[in-house]
């Protein structure tokens, strides 16, 4: 939950994930503390000269739009958000052995999480053509938190420079998302490595080094975003 400047009429807090309007298949955990004085003393004396109600109220940011960027909308704490949903747990990822062909089959597992998104790095002086950073997909989480993703290794192979000598690394990152575009904070999200060797052979790496931050902060606002809906066949 964030706090946010409003004057919205009081709702009932509910705690859990609302069916988003304008993203289908989508829904958003989060909610809007909102009151035009959330503060003491100020709030005890607008409730005593205006009736605004005393306690805190909520709304689901799935109906409203803040003036805040999501970015901007900071985690209130359990002791604000008493009886809300708690944060996505730290995510889980194990992939199916690549093939020498085919896709990469992930599953990824966060609790108290309604949808995983899964996005892939490959560094930009590999690349022949597109962004070093792509969505791969996003998913409804089943009972659990588990999430199955597919990772269409072949379109990434073919996105690579020709002119290569050595193998090349590729990150994949799975992070829960808690709305459209909202992905969880990145200490909760899972990576791993795969690397590509010349001939196409792509492994997963034992012990790679930790990314980047900036590129995990880019992978997995990626990972989340909802402008490529979990119907639609991944293109990366």
């Amino acid at each position: 939950m964030a706090a946010v400047s409003s004057s919205l009429l009081p709702v009932t807090y509910e705690g859990g994930a609302a069916r988003e309007l304008y993203a289908t298949g989508w829904v958003d955990t989060r909610w809007l503390l909102v009151s035009a004085h959330s503060r003491q003393p100020w709030k005890e004396i607008a409730h005593l000269l205006s009736g605004e109600p005393s306690d805190d109220r909520f709304v689901s940011l799935a109906y409203v739009a803040p003036k805040s960027p999501d970015r901007q909308l900071n985690y209130l704490g359990p002791a604000v958000c008493r009886g809300g949903r708690p944060q996505p747990g730290r995510t889980s990822l194990t992939a199916s052995a690549p093939a020498a062909s085919g896709p990469v089959t992930f599953t990824a597992q966060a609790a108290e999480t309604e949808r995983i998104g899964l996005a892939v790095y490959v560094p930009s002086a590999t690349l022949s053509q597109g962004s070093s950073i792509r969505k791969v997909e996003s998913a409804p989480t089943e009972i659990g938190g588990a999430a199955t993703l597919t990772w269409q290794a072949e379109n990434t192979k073919g996105s690579l420079t020709a002119k290569r000598t050595g193998p090349i690394s590729v990150v994949v990152l799975a992070v829960p998302c808690l709305g459209p575009d909202a992905p969880a904070d990145a200490d909760v999200a899972a990576t791993l490595t795969f690397s590509v060797a010349t001939d196409g052979t792509l492994r997963e790496t034992a012990k790679p080094p930790p990314p980047a931050p900036n590129v995990v902060d880019s992978l997995r606002r990626a990972a989340c975003d909802s402008d490529q809906l979990a119907s639609q066949s991944p293109s990366f």
